[in-house]
């Protein structure tokens, strides 16, 4: 029995001290003496500009070239296809619900708050399915489809958002045949636009590796292939487009053109700042978004003033 006293003791002394190693970190996202309570937009500027970036430049960066490009065709419709699908389903369902009055939080007059929550829910990120099929070692061919429908799902659905939000939000939800098609428009102008800047990007940074970089220092070939996978982001978002699916791809073109034009320090260089800062930022995000759901589950945290308070 003093064995387990101990025991706790020291769980929450070193829960305490590791509250109060985050507690900056949480002050920074969310603003001084609210590390317990829930994302402000603070977090969420720096969710999107910081660490959403490095996490799909990575993607594109590390990706299997060969296994995507193979079943592109295939990726890319379930990519479109299958979130369109999916939020319209998830969608129509929700507003029936609401309609029914089932639903009390979800606007039952038009179907477009209904849609929008599904476009958001449609975005799935399907890692528990990769890791079990990289374990059952499946054929090469199924693995890169879902992993390319996963890459490219978050962006479509962000897509499909934009696209959802600008239509009109009246109580017959009567959509005409020209908003339809300027939705469409929208939705494959947009898709197809952040596809071109990103690999326009990458191609002109292929251009700038091999011409103007030629016996430079590891750090300046590393800024620069951050700075210009930075560019098609913000790029991007100042365009209207998809930043999501531009640094995506400018990061996969990069990695085909432009990382042969560099040193061998350089490229593997590179290739570990990429893979350490992707991962650096899922674990900030992992984190944060962990510490928001304690309020959830714990009454203490709800009255909380500083997050070390929550284990005392």
């Amino acid at each position: 029995m003093t064995y387990l006293r101990r025991s706790a003791a020291a769980r929450n002394g070193a829960f305490r001290r590791v509250a109060r190693a985050c507690a900056p970190l949480i002050d920074l996202f969310v603003g001084p003496g609210r590390g317990s309570r829930r994302p402000g937009t603070a977090f969420d500027t720096i969710f999107f500009l910081y660490l959403v970036p490095p996490i799909l430049f990575e993607s594109g960066y590390s990706l299997n070239q060969n296994d995507f490009f193979k079943n592109f065709i295939a990726i890319v419709l379930f990519a479109t296809v299958g979130t369109v699908i999916s939020a319209v389903t998830i969608g129509m369902s929700l507003f029936a619900l609401a309609e029914s009055g089932y639903i009390k939080s979800l606007d039952a007059s038009s179907p477009k708050e209904a849609l929008l929550l599904g476009a958001l829910l449609s975005a799935t990120d399907p890692v528990a399915t990769l890791a079990v099929l990289g374990q059952l070692r499946i054929e090469p061919k199924l693995y890169s489809i879902i992993f390319g429908e996963s890459v490219l799902n978050d962006a479509v659905a962000i897509v499909l958002f934009q696209t959802i939000e600008r239509l009109p939000a009246d109580t017959k939800f009567h959509v005409s045949g020209a908003q339809a098609v300027s939705a469409l428009a929208t939705f494959v102008g947009v898709g197809a636009g952040s596809v071109l800047l990103g690999i326009g990007v990458g191609l002109l940074t292929a251009v700038i590796t091999k011409r103007l970089l030629r016996e430079a220092a590891v750090a300046t070939e590393v800024n620069v292939m951050i700075s210009m996978a930075y560019l098609a982001f913000i790029a991007a978002d100042e365009l209207g487009l998809s930043s999501l699916m531009a640094v995506f791809f400018a990061g996969a073109v990069m990695s085909h053109y432009a990382k042969y034009n560099l040193s061998a320090n350089g490229r593997q260089t590179t290739c570990h700042f990429v893979a350490t800062t992707s991962h650096l930022c899922q674990l900030l995000t992992f984190m944060y978004f962990g510490f928001t759901i304690l309020p959830m589950i714990a009454p203490s945290c709800s009255s909380a003033e500083h997050l070390e308070q929550v284990f005392r």
